[in-house]
């Protein structure tokens, strides 16, 4: 359906952006991702020609989830941190939840790494962005946490968000 409304919009300009980037984050598993890399790539190209921020973050972000399906953690993150910079000065209200979504992930490669510590800040700083009423994903985050911590032999912080994602 996404590739379908494609043709609506032939014009280079941020509607068929927007209208790419609908197509590129239908894609959830590795082999669909590599599917979509045109589209991914083409807004890309418009994105930067038209200097559209928004266009940007989500390709940056959208290549760090497909780094991230590869096991590529060091692109992961390189694509993931270049989605936060291109965000830094850019004030569309739904990059506050893109934020929240890709300290999450950078937190998930740190935590599958066994770098505790790192992923522990990435969630916390997740934590800042999450929408007041996206209770799913605070309550994933405090999980995360509460993983980290087991795996740090800190009991009493583990209870402390256990407790916290039952709130």
């Amino acid at each position: 359906a996404a590739i379908a409304e494609l043709k609506n919009f032939p014009n280079p300009d941020t509607n068929r952006i927007n209208a790419l980037i609908k197509v590129f984050t239908t894609a959830t598993f590795f082999k669909e991702r590599q599917e979509v890399l045109p589209y991914r790539l083409e807004a890309m190209a418009l994105s930067r020609q038209l200097n559209f921020t928004k266009g940007m973050a989500y390709c940056y972000s959208n290549a760090g989830g497909y780094y991230k399906s590869a096991s590529n953690y060091p692109a992961a993150i390189h694509q993931y941190d270049s989605a936060l910079h291109v965000m830094a000065n850019g004030n569309d209200p739904k990059f506050s939840s893109l934020k929240a979504i890709i300290y999450e992930r950078i937190g998930s490669i740190y935590f599958e790494q066994g770098n505790y510590y790192a992923a522990l800040d990435h969630f916390f700083e997740s934590l800042k962005y999450i929408d007041k009423d996206d209770a799913d994903r605070k309550i994933r985050i405090y999980t995360f946490v509460t993983d980290v911590y087991l795996n740090l032999n800190n009991l009493d912080k583990a209870t402390e968000y256990v407790k916290k994602s039952l709130e």
